[in-house]
């Protein structure tokens, strides 16, 4: 799952608890689209997210942006 939905109508809804964990249909969508993402840009051989720089943090925002607007 590349790509999401760009137009209004057919946008996922993803819901968080209250510990802001996605849950629900739409989560499943969500983490189909950014496993692909990750596995792309973060190497396999990080183990924890705060390591893995400001950078790479960046491309992997913009590519969600860019998928969402």
């Amino acid at each position: 799952m590349k790509r999401l939905p760009s137009d209004r109508v057919s946008r996922i809804n993803v819901e968080f608890n209250d510990n802001v964990v996605p849950i629900g249909e739409g989560s499943i969508k969500l983490s189909s689209y950014l496993g692909p993402l990750v596995r792309e840009h973060v190497p396999f051989t990080i183990d924890d997210w705060r390591n893995i720089g400001d950078d790479l943090k960046h491309v992997l925002w913009r590519s969600i942006q860019v998928s969402l607007y």
